[in-house]
């Protein structure tokens, strides 16, 4: 069916390819006839007068350009005239050999048609392999399906069983930053070829982006070291004790004993757990694994260093990474932890060789009081 302006319906017989016969302008001023082929075009029977769509014309790739005087299709990079139409009784005539619309009727040569079909959109998506419906509604304007008035989009249950994905991570963090700060993000990484003290895993602490790296051997030494944590940054950090107020770990079993519990329930502490599968949720845990993984692999890389000392290669990103401002800040982790500005001017290349003396006890040779070794 199509509806008319007054809001009643005629209905289509059929759709297919227009030939229509044009004269148009040239550059030159002269006037010639072209032909202009327009797709599926539907062939009404109950209109009195041929129409064409500007926004059919446009999107099947041609350009229309107004004045006051007339408008006109051209097509192309070289913008060729294909259409011209002059203002006439409020509408705009196409200009034809004969300038006249019984001769514009006359003209229009349906090549391919077809018959009009006729089906809901929710079973042109069955039939279509489940496509996404704009994409259907695109597949059946070019194959001429109309589709019927009042059908759309429903909830495909099909596709939601087929289709679904884990709703991305958010970019941006939805609490405040005075809440961010009471919160210590824990992960355990591992196993690990064994470091030369025999650890073959190892725990990040990260709390107001302050990074500490702990080796452990076994994952159930996880509580032990978080314990030391504790300790550590409630002797030595320049917050008050009730800074730290929740631990916030994934729901592996180390971070579910008997004796994490007593821990964090004989400080006063909230444990949170992130969701199976959603590691995000303890992001910044995660990021800091990488991060520090990275840096200490390319570190070993770059020394030629044995693997084994990857725990202290570990120690090592982390010292420099608390010494540095973090992105959008001027303050280093090491000045909000501990009030005091770090010192970095006399910092190493991780493996580099320097000279140490040997102490006179233990020297083996009596003109020997040096040796060379990587710090």
């Amino acid at each position: 069916m199509f509806q008319v302006a007054d809001g009643s319906t005629i209905s289509i017989s059929t759709v297919g390819d227009l030939h229509l016969v044009t004269t148009v302008r040239s550059t030159r001023n002269k006037y010639t006839s072209t032909e202009l082929v327009v797709p599926n075009v539907f062939f009404v029977p109950g209109l009195s007068s041929t129409l064409l769509s500007v926004f059919r014309l446009v999107e099947a790739g041609h350009h229309v350009v107004f004045d006051s005087a007339s408008w006109q299709v051209t097509r192309g990079k070289t913008r060729r005239p294909v259409l011209m139409a002059v203002p006439r009784d409020g509408i705009y005539e196409v200009v034809t050999p004969r300038s006249t619309l019984p001769t514009l009727a006359a003209a229009v040569v349906v090549t391919t048609t077809r018959p009009l079909r006729k089906e809901s959109l929710e079973n042109l998506h069955r039939r279509l392999g489940h496509l996404n419906y704009k994409r259907c509604r695109a597949v059946a304007h070019h194959l001429g399906v109309h589709i019927v008035r009042g059908s759309d989009a429903p909830p495909c249950l099909e596709c939601a069983l087929a289709k679904v994905t884990d709703a991305p991570a958010p970019r941006k963090r939805s609490s405040t930053q005075a809440a961010a700060d009471r919160v210590c993000h824990i992960d355990l990484a591992g196993p690990v070829e064994k470091a030369y003290d025999g650890s073959t895993y190892f725990l990040v602490a990260v709390w107001r982006g302050y990074i500490r790296v702990y080796g452990l051997k076994t994952k159930d030494e996880a509580d032990v070291r978080v314990a030391d944590f504790l300790a550590f940054v409630e002797r030595q950090s320049a917050v008050p004790p009730n800074g730290l107020q929740v631990l916030r770990t994934d729901g592996g079993g180390e971070f579910q004993t008997r004796d994490f519990r007593d821990l964090v329930a004989t400080n006063g502490l909230r444990h949170q757990r992130s969701v199976r599968y959603r590691s995000s949720q303890n992001g910044v845990a995660e990021r800091a694994i990488r991060t520090v993984s990275e840096m200490a692999c390319a570190m070993l890389l770059g020394s030629k260093l044995p693997h084994y000392l990857w725990l202290d290669a570990l120690r090592h990103a982390t010292y420099i990474l608390n010494r540095i401002p973090r992105p959008g800040t001027t303050l280093t982790p090491h000045e909000r932890l501990f009030a005091v500005q770090p010192e970095l001017r006399l910092m190493p290349v991780f493996g580099q060789s320097v000279v140490i003396r040997v102490p006179e006890p233990v020297r083996r040779k009596r003109f020997r009081a040096s040796a060379k070794a990587p710090v």
